[in-house]
């Protein structure tokens, strides 16, 4: 598959191959593959078989890394180097923002930084991680709303009633409950039962936070896609990016399948 290349310079104090250890150097492009891959990921871009990133070039007594890409991924490159650039990370993934904050701690930790070396034939700005510009941390993206679970309601009671619901996914959902809604699920033990609530989602990865259950509704079975796509529409433009077909299938089938 066609790739791209461009470079990433190391700065400090007598920073060169002869002085940067071969742990340090592979950390450095394993965080910026995990920035990539992320960003990728959230595109729904393929990856193929092959590397995302790959080291193809380091010139003797030089601090100047000539890294490949896929040529897919150009614009996850470009995408990256002007966040860095701008110092805005609005709409980097939680996972690639993650990846670069923990680029920049690695460097910072050795008074050192890494610079995108512009190439405007991809995009590339000039872009700087150092210690007086570092990388924030991401900050967890949530949307809230009223929505609908899904599942088989395992065990309800105690004294401060609780629930244990069986999600589609497989996965327990253990919520507390009003106790007249404990008496409503306690006549549905082991049956597929509908909740609707307030539920507080997290966005990268998509995943439920919290999730307050209000009353019971008839339990009618839904299309996981439908479903994904009525909660994309409920929190209007914030879910643009997510695909409702492929993150049903990675909830029912996992990540890797």
């Amino acid at each position: 598959m066609a790739r791209s290349q461009f470079q990433l310079r190391i700065i400090g104090a007598n920073v060169s191959p002869e002085t940067v250890a071969a742990g340090d150097l592979a950390e450095i492009i394993s965080d910026f593959e995990k920035a990539i891959v992320g960003v990728a990921n959230a595109r729904q871009i393929e990856i193929e078989n092959e590397p995302a990133v790959s080291l193809v070039a380091l010139a003797k007594s030089s601090n100047l890394l000539t890294i490949s890409v896929l040529q897919s991924h150009e614009p996850v490159a470009s995408s990256l180097a002007s966040a860095v650039a701008d110092d805005n990370y609005d709409e980097v993934p939680y996972t690639a923002q993650e990846a670069l904050h923990q680029l920049s701690n690695r460097l910072a930790s050795r008074a050192w930084g890494v610079e995108f070396v512009e190439k405007p034939e991809l995009n590339i700005k000039h872009a700087l991680i150092s210690q007086e510009k570092p990388v924030p941390a991401p900050r967890l993206k949530t949307i809230r709303g009223t929505t609908t679970i899904y599942g088989s309601c395992i065990r309800v009671g105690g004294v401060t009633p609780r629930a244990q619901i069986k999600l589609l996914s497989g996965e327990s959902l253990y919520i507390d409950v009003e106790k007249p809604l404990a008496c409503e699920l306690a006549t549905k033990l082991y049956d597929d039962v509908a909740l609707e609530g307030d539920a507080t989602w997290l966005m990268d990865p998509v995943q439920l936070q919290e999730f307050s259950a209000k009353r019971l509704k008839p339990f009618q079975k839904t299309d996981t896609t439908v479903a994904f796509r009525e909660l994309a529409d409920a929190a209007e433009d914030v879910w643009d990016e997510i695909d409702a077909a492929e993150y049903a299938r990675r909830v029912r089938y996992g990540a890797g399948a």
